[in-house]
This record gives structure tokens, C-alpha cells and sequence, in this order.
């Protein structure tokens, strides 16, 4: 293939021979470049979205979300020139790119390329066509990653149906299979549990009618999703079966050093731990509490709230965090809810509903809600929506997402993060989840900006000041150096992983115990760096500790590149700032650093 002879054919062969012998890591990269400048160089603009096509399932894959950004933008004025509105490659190309801007977390605009993309599609993509199918799948994702899980299990079920129109086999269709499994954990985070055991049960029903498929690693996802079904909905001896099963297959195709592996052990020591005696953690005994007294809360002439009143546990407290154990217990623990109302319901029925909660039982599966300190007086019990996060935030709801970012960034982490804790049991009007998500969707600009303070203080804590302080025998000043370093790096870990998906870092006692479960995850951004984290908040004077930032600095400055925050291969911190600060829109002084003198 030429420079001024571009012929789509062998652009394919060229790239399937990349992929084919495993050189796409050194490869794919100068292949796609030099493709987009022949197919420009021709000045054909058909040549050259077949390439933007092909880039941008690349970039996505690497990363490389600001060079996205830049072909979604051409594809989708390509598609205009080119007169594809309405027509299956038209549609095609908005789900690339939608698919693209969400993995560059710009989901406003991806919500709206999705949208568009499925209007097209009823009538320019049959719905025996995969690609109709994953459209909605895409777009479930988007909408389970801001937050809208009624909408992202409804854009998934549009998608399985889909599925089982094109397959020619459903019985045995392996991606049916995930579908079910992804649906089931849906309905799970929903407390569907009944619908939650019928799909995933489903889905392992695939594997299990045809051998063959359980030769694949995707069969892990099956039992684990299954286990964990059966695990929620109370039946934890015939849930550690399944985890054990999973557990075995996912050393054997992913090995023990995998994140994943970590995860379904960490699972199977739960399920065990909680076989021989009823153990339950606070979110646990809250939502059986909810389960047990739902009827109760609304009979009678309080039954209209029940489809307008949201439940949950959420705030200040360990167990909103889900990080209570047993030495929790010993103060403000015990069956408890929250239970939101809007201002006008709150009016009307505040009263009469927080009587009829204060009368329920304050024992429930042997625990005994302790008497309220001072401190927790209000954590509980019945309260408008405005007052829960006003109590929290000082704010009714969250910013805008332009224009007040002075008030983003009078937020603390810590403040947002007991705001957007614990779990919502029921909120069929969708008043309270609204608000929570307003919360949870920090700009990007904050974000960013956010990302630049801490890089900052990291390389003024970790790689300049900590050295010195020792050079100057000051061994206390070095131990604050080590741990303001610490606590800047845990905020970025969270940061990086983008709070609309990660969650916020909570106040100082549970920063580690924050990171570990955020590590855990698969797909986590510097999941290994807690380790190095810990070893130095608990021997901060080691005469490996330089070393140890060091490590630590290293591998935020290849995440940020992983990212395409920076192109800078700078080890010191302080000088990815200005790379990173160079992807904010806002001309907003507040989201630009003032570079100062050290």
C-alpha cells in the first residue's frame, strides 16, 4: 500500500496479519498512521473513515482518549460530507464514536451519539444485525456508568433480545450468555434478587447444556456471577460451590497474580466466614431491616409513600462505607435507615412516617440499635432529600457542571464521599438517586484540575522535600512528608479511576481500606500501588523508602501517558502538570494552576 494508493483491502490484510502474529504493541500504531496519511493523501474521504474507523477501536483500547477525541470529531464530518445520515454506515459510525467519547468519559456527548445512533438504527439496521444489539449494550454501559441503572438494565434488555433475534443458536450463544450474566448483576445492584437468580442462573445454564463452552475463560464470569447471586439472595453454602468452581478456572486462564483471581478469593473467604454464624454487616442488616418492616413503614394512609420515597443507608458511619466489622459494633450500629423524602412529601407526611419509624423494633436479627451519640444524632430516620445533603455538603444539591466550579472545588473528597456512599434499597420516584449522581459526576475540568494539585504535591512531598528534610536530620518533618505523600497519591489513585465509576476517597481512617477494594476491581487505574503505599505509611523512615516513591511516581507517570494526559516522559511530577492542565476547556482561573516558586 502506497502513499498516493489506497486500497481498502489491504489496509484489512495488513492489519489482521498485525494482529494475527501478535505485533499489535509495536506494530498497529505506525500502521494506522501511515494508512490515515495515504487514504488523506488520496483525498478520499471514504478511504479515510475506514481507517478513523479502524483508529479509533485502537485508541480506545490504549488510551489514547485526546487523539480520539480529535477522530471522532473528523468521522463524524466525514459523515456528513459524505451524506451517510441514515444509512447503516452512517449509524455505525455514531456508535464508534459514542463508543469512543465514553471511554474518554465525555458522557454527556456519548449519551447523545447513542441516542441519535438508535433512532437511526430502526430503520437502517436490521435487527438480525450484532451490531443493532451491541449498540444498546454500549449504551448500557454508558448509562451503568453515570450512575442510571434502571435505564442501563432496560438499554440491556433491549440488547439481549436482540442477541437471541441473530443468533442462529441462542441456546449456545456464548455472548448470550454474558449478557445474562451482566443482567443479573444489574439486577442485583437494583435488589431484583429473584430476577438476579433467574438470569444469571440462565446464563451458567448455557455452559452447562454444551461442554464445549466451558473450555473458555468467559465461563468464569458465568459461575462467579451465578455465586453471586446465591450469595445475596441468602443461600451462601450454594454460592462458596460455585465461587470454588470459578475460583479454580480463573488461576488456570488468568493466574493468581490477577487482579480477578484476588477478587474471587477475597469472595470465597466472605462466603465461608459467613456459613457458621449469621453475620451481617450494616448495609446487610439495613436492607433485611427495610425487607422485614417495608409493609409496616406504609400501611394504611401513609401506602401513597411507597412509590415516592427512597430507602437506604447512606452518610457518616463505617457501615456506610461497608467497612464496619466487629469492632464497630460497640457504638452508633444497630438496624437503622434513611429514608428520603422530597420537601413537599416531607411536609405532608414527615411526621406521621417518623413516628411510625421510631415505633419499629430496635432489635432485629440479635442486633440492638445503640443509643444515638451526639454525633450520629440525624444519620437517620426520616428526612427530606435536601436536608440529607445539605447536612453533608452544606449544599441542597451539587453544582453545575459549568460555571460553578468554585463551589466543586470547596467540596473535599472526604465530604462527597460519605454523600455518595452506601446503597439505596428503593427509590421508585428517582428524586433521591438524581441528586446522589449530580454528586457523583464531577467535571472533567475539576477533575483534571484536581489530578494537576495532586501530582504537585506529590513531587513536592515524595521527590523533593522528603530527601531534603533527611538531609537536614529532621526525621519528624520527614515522616509528615511521607504522609502527606501518601494521602495525595490515594486521592489521585481515585481520581484517575474518575469518581463517576470509582467513588470518592473517604476521611483518613478508611483511605486504605478504600484503596484496597478500589484495587481490587478489575480494569482499575495504579491498582498496584497500595502495597508500596502501605509499606510506607508504616515505615516511613526505611532506607528503601526514596525508593519506594520513586516506584509509586513512575508508574502514575506511565498511567498518565496509558491515559494521554501527558506526552512527557519527565519522572518529576511537578512537570506533567502543565500537560495535564492542557486538556481543561474551562479558561475558568479556578481549574488553572499558578505556577509558584518552589
Amino acid at each position: 500500500m502506497t502513499r498516493h494508493d489506497f486500497s481498502a483491502e489491504d489496509f484489512y490484510r495488513g492489519l489482521d496479519e498485525i494482529f494475527a502474529h501478535h505485533e499489535a504493541a509495536t506494530k498497529a500504531l505506525p500502521y494506522l498512521e501511515h494508512a490515515l496519511a495515504s487514504a488523506r493523501a488520496t483525498q478520499d474521504l471514504t478511504a479515510e473513515l475506514t481507517v478513523i474507523s479502524e483508529f479509533l477501536g485502537f485508541d480506545r483500547s490504549h488510551g489514547r482518549h485526546e487523539h480520539s477525541r480529535e477522530l471522532s470529531a473528523r468521522a463524524l464530518d466525514l459523515r456528513t460530507q459524505l451524506h451517510l445520515e441514515n444509512t447503516p454506515e452512517g449509524t455505525i459510525i455514531l456508535i464508534n464514536v459514542a463508543t469512543a467519547l465514553r471511554q474518554a468519559q465525555d458522557y454527556t456527548r456519548a449519551h447523545t451519539l447513542y441516542e441519535r445512533a438508535i433512532d437511526e438504527a430502526e430503520t437502517t439496521l436490521p435487527d438480525t444485525d450484532r451490531q443493532k444489539a451491541a449498540l444498546y449494550n454500549n449504551f448500557s454501559m454508558l448509562l451503568s456508568d453515570t450512575g442510571d441503572l434502571p435505564g442501563s438494565r432496560e438499554q440491556l434488555l433491549t440488547a439481549l433480545e436482540l442477541m437471541r433475534t441473530s443468533s442462529p443458536a441462542p441456546e449456545k450463544d456464548p455472548d448470550i450468555a454474558t449478557t445474562l450474566t451482566n443482567l443479573g448483576l444489574l439486577d442485583l445492584q437494583l435488589d431484583a434478587k429473584d430476577s438476579a437468580l433467574e438470569h444469571t442462573h440462565a446464563a451458567l445454564s448455557i455452559y452447562e447444556e454444551h461442554p464445549k463452552l466451558q473450555e473458555s475463560a468467559h465461563y468464569t464470569s458465568a459461575l462467579a456471577g451465578y455465586a453471586q447471586a446465591l450469595f445475596v439472595s441468602g443461600r451462601p453454602e450454594h454460592a462458596l460451590v460455585y465461587y470454588e468452581k470459578a475460583l479454580a478456572l480463573i488461576e488456570k486462564y488468568y493466574g493468581k497474580s490477577s487482579d480477578y483471581y484476588a477478587t474471587t478469593l477475597e469472595n470465597v473467604r466472605l462466603v465461608r466466614a459467613s456459613i457458621p454464624r449469621e453475620h451481617l454487616t450494616g448495609l446487610q442488616l439495613s436492607r433485611a431491616y427495610w425487607e422485614e418492616y417495608v409493609d409496616t413503614l406504609f400501611a394504611g394512609d401513609l401506602a401513597p409513600l411507597r412509590a415516592r420515597a427512597a430507602v437506604g443507608l447512606s452518610g457518616h458511619g463505617s457501615e456506610c462505607y461497608g467497612f464496619d466489622d466487629e469492632l464497630s459494633r460497640d457504638h452508633d450500629f444497630g438496624p437503622r435507615l434513611c429514608i428520603w423524602l422530597t420537601d413537599e412529601d416531607f411536609a405532608q407526611y414527615g411526621a406521621a412516617l417518623s413516628a411510625r419509624y421510631a415505633a419499629l423494633p430496635s432489635t432485629f436479627r440479635g442486633y440492638t440499635r445503640s443509643a444515638a451519640s451526639p454525633r450520629s444524632t440525624g444519620r437517620s430516620g426520616v428526612m427530606s432529600i435536601d436536608s440529607f445533603f445539605e447536612s453533608i455538603t452544606g449544599m441542597s444539591h451539587a453544582p453545575a457542571q459549568v460555571g460553578e466550579e468554585h463551589l466543586w472545588l470547596s467540596l473535599d473528597e472526604a465530604t462527597l464521599a460519605a454523600a455518595t456512599n452506601g446503597e439505596v434499597f428503593a427509590d421508585p420516584l428517582g428524586a433521591f438517586s438524581a441528586h446522589r449522581r449530580g454528586f457523583r459526576l464531577m467535571p472533567e475540568d475539576v477533575r483534571l484540575y484536581l489530578i494537576s494539585q495532586r501530582l504537585g504535591m506529590a513531587a513536592q512531598t515524595g521527590q523533593y522535600n522528603y530527601a531534603r528534610m533527611l538531609r537536614r536530620s529532621d526525621r519528624a518533618a520527614a515522616v509528615l512528608c511521607v504522609s502527606e505523600f501518601v494521602q495525595t497519591v490515594c486521592s489521585l489513585v481515585f481520581l484517575v479511576n474518575s469518581p463517576a465509576s470509582a467513588g470518592y476517597l473517604p476521611y483518613y481512617k478508611w483511605q486504605f481500606a478504600a484503596l484496597r477494594r478500589l484495587s481490587s476491581r478489575m480494569g482499575t487505574r495504579l491498582a498496584d500501588v497500595g502495597d508500596t503505599l502501605e509499606k510506607l505509611a508504616t515505615c516511613p523512615l526505611d532506607a528503601h523508602a526514596q525508593e519506594w516513591i520513586d516506584e509509586v511516581c513512575g508508574k502514575i507517570g506511565r498511567q498518565l501517558r496509558a491515559d494521554g494526559l501527558t506526552t512527557s516522559t519527565d519522572s518529576f511530577l511537578e512537570w506533567q502538570r502543565p500537560y495535564v492542565e492542557a486538556h481543561i476547556a474551562s479558561s475558568s482561573p479556578l481549574v488553572h494552576s499558578i505556577q509558584e516558586e518552589a
